[in-house]
């Protein structure tokens, strides 16, 4: 069937390794406000190596490296045609250093996504317990613009994924360049027969850490496509497996082209993948939650032991979800990564004038203000709309509230990019275009998913978030 079966769930369960040495319930956190200077923490983006990092679009957090501050590392990348990725103190946000793509790899057209996980196949070898940085060049917004007809990219050129052996501190001067040695480049399109275009944008890319689920593997990499309100039906979740880097000819750092099927099934509506426009993804380092952003929230999916990436995505609805922390600074997030021990997750947005607040948001792990657990998922695979619960918008937000506002500055629809939306009349509907929409006052979404179909009335969500987390559910 399309879960496991209780017990094998159950002894699963007892097989799963703790993060880091310290257990914690296989359950859906909850997200909590971070405070203090956590929460005001800037990116310091200037670099004078060259064009800065003020237009973040790719952003990972190291499993091991710490910065002078005692917390980790973060790699950041900005959008467009790019070969610089820097390494930031995500404690204080100060850049350490940069470093370059060798010369001889394939010139960049739009970096979008950033991410970090097993190294998977490295050529002729497997070396999955290796960590690899993953550079996405993925953007096409000509394509989200036509419908997937046609692409920003020049006739027959692909999409690019660049896989980077972890760049080391300590192995690198200021703006050095990467050997070739530890670089892979592997191109990708998406004429698939699975595909419902040619062409796709993309801004969402994370690496699988666990492998779990039929045919999966640690080093898989996932590409959520991106699509405006009134094409979110051609939203799909692609799979590049991590067999795909395996060298097919005489180029030693090149991979074959690949075509990647959309994985899930799509014929009943593609559950609530198909309800948004996806700007930033990641998945902890146990493999048990899965972070999903677009232009107005940010969305927590509990993935269970035995489950693959597209039964977490496809087969049940978010468990968790808050309001991106919109401000003057802070109004274009297309971020997002969890921490090394998952109990926090880091956005940041765009700004091209300033130094970009660092949004920390703390996840607390409970059985007893779960949503979901993954002890009794299988018994109830999808929560029904009669025991959600509405959390209205605090007034005096502290750590143990809930991440749902209080209302934001948001910025206005002359000044911010198309908002996740649905008309009242649940026909999606955009205005002016691609890089705008007006503010939500309401909607109802279809979400279908592979074990029942449920329509979920969601209310303006600057006012509330119909929010799974206050009382045990399941």
């Amino acid at each position: 069937g399309t879960h496991s079966g209780t017990m094998v769930v159950l002894l699963t369960l007892a097989a799963v390794t703790p993060v880091f040495g310290s257990q914690r319930p296989l359950v859906c956190p909850r997200p909590l406000l971070a405070e203090g200077a956590a929460a005001v923490t800037r990116v310091s983006a200037d670099d004078p190596n060259g064009r800065d990092f003020h237009e973040v679009s790719g952003l990972a957090i190291s499993p091991s490296q710490v910065g002078p501050s005692g917390e980790p590392v973060m790699f950041v990348a900005a959008d467009g045609p790019r070969e610089r990725i820097g390494l930031f103190d995500s404690g204080t946000g100060q850049r350490l250093l940069s470093v370059r793509l060798p010369q001889d790899v394939p010139e960049s057209r739009d970096w979008e996504s950033l991410a970090i996980g097993p190294c998977g196949v490295l050529g002729d070898d497997n070396d999955d317990d290796e960590v690899c940085l993953y550079v996405a060049d993925v953007g096409d917004n000509v394509s989200r613009n036509t419908g997937g007809r046609r692409s920003k990219r020049d006739e027959g050129e692909p999409y690019w994924l660049y896989k980077i052996r972890e760049p080391k501190l300590g192995n690198f001067d200021d703006n050095d360049r990467i050997p070739s040695s530890d670089v892979w480049v592997l191109p990708f399109d998406y004429l698939h027969d699975s595909s419902p275009t040619d062409f796709a944008d993309c801004e969402a890319v994370f690496v699988d850490h666990v492998g779990w689920g039929e045919g999966g593997a640690r080093g898989d990499i996932y590409v959520l496509t991106k699509w405006d309100s009134e094409d979110h039906g051609l939203v799909r979740l692609y799979k590049i497996p991590a067999s795909a880097w395996s060298l097919g000819g005489d180029d030693e750092s090149t991979a074959p082209l690949y075509s990647p099927a959309a994985v899930g099934d799509y014929s009943g509506g593609g559950g609530s993948l198909t309800s948004a426009t996806w700007t930033r993804a990641d998945m902890s380092l146990d493999g048990t939650v899965i972070v999903l952003g677009d232009y107005s929230y940010s969305y927590i999916y509990l993935r269970c032991p035995g489950h693959s990436v597209e039964e977490a995505l496809l087969s049940f609805l978010p468990c968790a979800q808050w309001l991106n922390p919109f401000s003057n600074d802070a109004r274009q997030f297309e971020t997002t990564a969890l921490s090394p021990d998952g109990t926090r997750t880091l956005q940041i947005s765009e700004c091209s004038y300033c130094n970009m607040p660092m949004e920390w948001t703390s996840l607390e792990y409970s059985e007893s203000t779960t949503s979901r657990s993954c002890r009794t998922l299988d018994s109830n695979p999808v929560p029904s709309p009669t025991n959600t619960v509405t959390v209205s918008t605090p007034t005096a937000p502290s750590q143990t509230n809930i991440v749902t506002a209080p209302t934001p500055s948001a910025p206005s629809p002359s000044e911010r990019k198309e908002p996740t939306t649905l008309s009242p009349n649940d026909q999606p509907t955009t205005q002016n275009g691609d890089a705008t929409s007006s503010e939500p006052t309401g909607s109802t979404i279809d979400v279908t998913t592979a074990s029942a179909a449920l329509s979920v009335r969601l209310a303006s969500p600057f006012a509330l978030i119909i929010f799974l987390s206050s009382a045990r559910l399941l």
